[in-house]
């Protein structure tokens, strides 16, 4: 296998797939080349998206020397190239990453000296992660995705998944009000578009689902699934949506969803997603979002965000009753209120509504209902009728579970006018920090 000189890699570095892979249509090359280390007894590897750290084995000194892998990613089109990324890294001491059909190898031997005329040789081998067959063309209607959500995986996902349709745990689509997409269609390498018929009134919660869910679907179908062989959880790790025009209801959404890249790091799939959408012709959102699929202990071992429940005086307030009526509205009690901050609570419940509808034998409670509660705070707060408008960002390291009681979340104002309020939050469930709203901001 030819070794690639320093001008074909000037070239890999600046993405020209042509000057380093030939011809353009040809989905599949593997290719070697040299890393140059100063001398130095590597110790340990640590690994991160795109980054090895290896830490020298003399205990007198414990700098860590860094570097980045230039490769990049390529889908099934060689000219759609992203950005630099590690799909999947599995040294040969430590146990395997696979991503999807791609793989990066790095081959070392553990405590070897790595020198000036010593190299690293790294193996990428491209083959694209989907490929085409005569399902590509089918579209998944109301009755197929019904199957998504409780039936045969294989009828609501794609035959991809027809190995789990007898017994095995599969991540499903939410039920009832909760299922956010009413059709897929368009279904073609790593894209989908789907299409939701807002229901009226709508709440922004809705919205965030119907734009979050095929993501879960495509990545499903694209055979995600395939890198585990025990029961895989799947969870949203954090977004950015930005609204641009503020949407109507009963008026259908159509959501452009991309798989962007997958990487496979331990026992976790991290898997990332741009998605557009589009209603009366027009651009109203898009988003950026990355979910990751778990296995059952994994995330039982999460943290949340070290940060802590304030303490502010208890000065309860009313909520409308019509408010509270609706069961998508998620606050049930005003805690404290002052010029910049509002502390509400609710109180979970086993029998609560979304728990039956989010997931098939995964019961937990649905981020965006947690993301509504801020905007539910924020219209408490300005005791007005506001309106989701522009960025809101999320970060989710925790979750709502049926042996929860108690749903805190606090929201501070950065900037509020007759017209715009933007803000920021956190939500603590018993106590520990599992939700952190970046910022957003609402009409009003």
């Amino acid at each position: 296998m030819p070794i690639l000189n320093s001008k074909q890699l000037k070239h890999f570095a600046n993405a020209r797939y042509d000057m380093v892979f030939g011809i353009q249509h040809q989905h599949t090359r593997t290719f070697s080349f040299p890393m140059l280390f100063e001398t130095m007894p590597v110790s340990s590897l640590t690994f991160s998206e795109n980054i090895i750290e290896a830490k020298i084995k003399d205990v007198k000194d414990s700098s860590v020397f860094s570097f980045l892998i230039t490769c990049h990613q390529f889908w099934l089109y060689p000219e759609k190239i992203k950005d630099g990324y590690i799909l999947s890294i599995h040294p040969d001491t430590i146990k395997s990453y696979g991503a999807l059909e791609n793989t990066i190898t790095l081959t070392y031997k553990e405590g070897e000296y790595f020198g000036n005329k010593t190299s690293i040789f790294f193996t990428y081998t491209f083959s694209p992660p989907y490929k085409k067959n005569t399902e590509s063309k089918k579209e998944f209607n109301k009755d197929a995705l019904l199957h998504a959500v409780k039936g045969f995986p294989s009828k609501g996902f794609g035959e991809k998944l027809k190995k789990f349709d007898q017994g095995r745990f599969v991540p499903r689509l939410p039920a009832g009000d909760l299922l956010c997409i009413d059709h897929i269609e368009e279904l073609d390498a790593n894209h989908c578009r789907s299409t939701y018929y807002p229901p009226q009134p709508c709440s922004f919660a809705l919205i965030l689902e119907a734009a979050l869910q095929p993501c879960g679907w495509l990545s499903h179908h694209m055979g995600c699934l395939d890198s585990f062989d025990d029961d895989t959880y799947f969870r949203n790790l954090n977004g950015e949506l930005t609204i641009h025009t503020p949407y109507s209801s009963q008026t259908p959404i159509t959501f452009d969803v991309k798989l962007l890249r997958a990487t496979k790091l331990g026992g976790k799939l991290i898997v990332n997603f741009a998605v557009e959408g589009h209603q009366n012709n027009q651009h109203i959102l898009t988003m950026q979002t990355t979910f990751g699929y778990f296995s059952k202990q994994s995330l039982e071992k999460q943290g949340g965000f070290l940060e802590k429940l304030p303490e502010h005086p208890y000065l309860p307030k009313s909520i409308p009753a019509e408010l509270k009526d609706n069961r998508q509205f998620m606050v049930e009690e005003i805690l404290y209120t002052d010029d910049q901050t509002i502390h509400c609570r609710r109180m979970l419940s086993p029998d609560d509504w979304y728990f039956k509808a989010h997931f098939f034998q995964d019961p937990v409670q649905p981020g965006s209902l947690g993301i509504q509660a801020f905007y539910d705070a924020v219209g408490l707060w300005s005791k007005k009728f506001v309106t989701p408008i522009g960025t809101c960002a999320w970060k989710y390291r925790g979750q709502a579970l049926l042996s929860h009681s108690t749903l805190d979340v606090v929201v501070s104002i950065k900037e509020a006018t007759d017209q715009k309020i933007i803000f920021s939050g956190k939500l603590w469930v018993d106590g520990v920090c599992i939700y952190d709203l970046e910022r957003a901001s609402v009409l009003c």
